[in-house]
């Protein structure tokens, strides 16, 4: 990961803006940086579990909201930081998985801001046999179509910001979705996912 996390972030920084009435460019100010960690560690923990499993998430949420808040005092626009967290997380995996052994540099957090996963893991995302059993499909997936599916339904963006974060046009995050989902409900007949299959259009 090292430096590229600031390169990363500063590529993201305008997408993350909403377009007001008359195609001007809406900004709305980031909040404290504790206060957007408490808002947004539980969608990005189900993310990595959902991505990596649970013995990995823990290592991938620290990484991810170290770098977080390393890029934070230039994140000018915080409209979507849901969507900018996760770009982070999706990055931080693509890097693991080019090198496991290299970790980035540590950057020390504030005093008070606090990044566990959650007092019970198991209130974020229930390792029940069924979410087992998606995780190992999902993972069994060509590479566009688990991302797809895990941004889109764990992480819950939308098809434009999955788009913007694989970097690929919307209508293949729409075919990669579809194709997916057909997968995954013919596999998982009779088990009941962590979250929903049905296809959204926004």
């Amino acid at each position: 990961t090292g430096g590229s996390d600031g390169d990363e972030v500063a590529e993201i920084r305008g997408s993350t803006s909403r377009t007001a009435p008359g195609g001007r460019c809406k900004s709305v100010s980031p909040p404290p940086f504790q206060t957007f960690l408490d808002r947004h560690r539980d969608a990005v923990y189900r993310f990595l579990v959902f991505s990596v499993g649970p013995d990995d998430a823990d290592d991938c949420l620290q990484e991810t909201f170290t770098a977080a808040l390393r890029a934070y005092p230039r994140l000018e626009d915080g409209s979507n930081l849901r969507a900018w967290v996760l770009t982070i997380a999706h990055h931080l995996l693509i890097d693991e998985r080019r090198a496991r052994s290299r970790r980035p540099s540590e950057v020390p957090l504030p005093e008070d801001a606090e990044i566990e996963a959650a007092d019970d893991p198991v209130a974020v995302v229930e390792l029940s046999e069924a979410t087992e059993r998606v995780l190992a499909e999902l993972a069994d997936l060509p590479d566009l179509q688990r991302q797809v599916i895990t941004l889109r339904w764990v992480g819950g963006l939308s098809l434009a910001d999955v788009a913007g974060i694989l970097n690929c046009r919307v209508g293949a995050v729409k075919a990669a979705q579809h194709r997916g989902v057909e997968t995954l409900r013919a596999r998982l007949a009779g088990v009941s996912p962590a979250f929903d299959l049905t296809l959204a259009t926004s």
